[in-house]
């Protein structure tokens, strides 16, 4: 009766081939045969072994003697008693019966040392040493330069408007004649008395010493120019986004850049509070900005167009995966100045 191991039956036990020059000796003495022989292949729970010739005596569940011999450098010889748990052709099984705690630490120790001495295991050790390597290298090149790729852009790309100094210096000297004219007219006038028309007459010159004469100049004082506000949409094309800025429902105001960053302000200043995203571009009825390499907030309007009082769906995905997704409505849109 042959035995023959199923196809998902697992082993227990991890076994290795001895080494052809350092074989393990087997002394095996069962039913009507006693023989010398080499493992094919030994584990902790047992041992294979080939034998050309068949014998008799060979056949599944007869319990069998066996005297074992490890070779150099361990120079074991231990008797353990074994069962034939399976024959297929030439090549039959042995599982260790009564193997002693002692001996198959013995045991355990050379297989853990074959199994290093093995070729497959050197080849699949170099092999996994050399990926490794591999992905340090990746991730050192990216960590110097790949942050230029996928870091946000640099405020440097934004034009700051750069200040007159022929206006500061007109504006200086405004400021200066304000506060003398100021001080002028701060000084206490001088009481002239009443004259009658004899003395005005004697003196020659006529004066008029009515509200008319005197000139309060309060126009002349603290001018002011009249600052002009943004001009105000009630709805912009999509395509038509650069050079604006969009009010959300929450109180967050975008901007959108005409070098294609996003910045984000909470009471809607010139002064952004931070850079959002590194680039956005537009289709039909989307905004899609670029927070990272893999990051993105997709604005979705109902129409071509961006509407006050409408509401837009503010999704975010990672990778190919929808994160979130909120509803806001619009509040302005509104020139960046």
């Amino acid at each position: 009766m042959k035995r023959t191991r199923k196809k998902n039956e697992k082993r227990r036990h991890i076994r290795v081939q001895p080494d052809k020059k350092r074989p393990v000796e087997i002394n095996i003495n069962g039913q009507n045969f006693l023989r010398i022989l080499y493992a094919n292949d030994i584990s902790e729970g047992g041992i294979g072994i080939i034998v050309p010739e068949k014998f008799k005596g060979c056949k599944i569940n007869n319990n069998v003697s066996l005297v074992i011999t490890l070779p150099h450098p361990y120079k074991k010889i231990f008797l353990v008693t074994g069962r034939i748990i399976h024959v297929m052709n030439e090549k039959f099984g042995v599982e260790f019966l009564d193997l002693t705690k002692e001996n198959r630490k013995i045991l355990k120790k050379y297989i853990n040392r074959r199994r290093t001495d093995n070729p497959e295991h050197k080849k699949a050790k170099r092999l996994r040493a050399f990926w490794i390597l591999i992905l340090s290298i990746g991730v050192f090149c990216f960590l110097i330069h790949g942050k230029q790729f996928y870091a946000p852009k640099s405020t440097a790309n934004i034009q700051i408007p750069k200040k007159n100094k022929k206006n500061e210096k007109q504006t200086e000297s405004k400021d200066k004649n304000t506060t003398l004219e100021v001080k002028e007219a701060s000084q206490p006038t001088e009481i002239i008395p009443e004259l009658n028309n004899e003395q005005i007459s004697s003196t020659g010159n006529e004066m008029d010493y009515t509200d008319s004469h005197i000139s309060t100049q309060d126009n002349n004082i603290n001018p002011q120019e009249n600052n002009t506000s943004p001009a105000q949409y009630d709805s912009v094309m999509i395509s038509d986004i650069a050079g604006k800025k969009i009010k959300l429902r929450g109180g967050r105001w975008f901007f959108f850049h005409y070098n294609n960053t996003v910045g984000v302000s909470n009471d809607g200043s010139s002064d952004i509070s931070y850079f959002y995203a590194s680039n956005y571009y537009s289709t039909d009825n989307q905004i899609i900005m670029e927070i990272s390499y893999e990051e993105r907030i997709v604005i979705t309007f109902s129409e071509g167009n961006i509407v006050t009082g409408k509401k837009c769906s503010f999704e975010k995905i990672v990778g190919e995966e929808q994160v979130s997704i909120n509803k806001y409505k619009v509040i302005k849109i509104v020139d960046i100045n």
